[in-house]
């Protein structure tokens, strides 16, 4: 199974080497890692290129958060996609653990984790708090019907059957 991780972000140079050395670390590596950037004016970037394959940065005109995550699934080379936020991290066996979850539930078109954020405060990166895994049905409205309130979605690993068509099976 491969695995294609997409990032949008919009000036995350503050973060986003942290988060792609997350995503790098991994158990179980994806086979690229779409930063899909929201035309940032830092130098997000470079610093995102500098990693070497395979890492891609794509440079869009500001588009949003939303259009570029689905700019990401589009551009997507992998039969499983995940989604992290440009100021996240993943435990380096995240990937591992979910897809072996998924061999264990052939059915299942997604696997979805609960998060931890770091934040910079005074000039300083600190760990953030744990947001827990909602129930199925919030994340069911929040990927398939568009709404923004939920944090999860982009943290889970979804099926990808082609340009960003997903089958809504939780």
């Amino acid at each position: 199974m491969t695995v294609s991780v997409v990032i949008p972000t919009y000036n995350g140079a503050d973060f986003i080497a942290e988060t792609l050395q997350s995503v790098l670390g991994q158990s179980l590596r994806p086979g690229e890692i779409l930063v899909i950037d929201d035309g940032s004016t830092d130098n997000t970037v470079e610093i995102a290129e500098s990693f070497g394959p395979p890492v891609r940065a794509i440079v869009r005109a500001n588009a949003r958060q939303a259009s570029n995550r689905n700019f990401g699934v589009r551009e997507a080379r992998g039969e499983w996609i995940a989604f992290i936020d440009q100021d996240d991290l993943w435990k380096s066996n995240k990937i591992a653990r979910q897809m072996e979850e998924l061999q264990r539930t052939p059915h299942a078109d997604i696997c979805y984790t609960a998060r931890q954020e770091f934040r910079i405060e005074n000039g300083v990166k600190h760990m953030g708090y744990i947001v827990p895994v909602p129930p199925p049905e919030r994340i069911r409205e929040a990927l398939f019907r568009n709404t923004t309130f939920m944090p999860v979605p982009w943290l889970s690993v979804v099926q990808h059957f082609g340009i960003g068509r997903l089958r809504p099976t939780l």
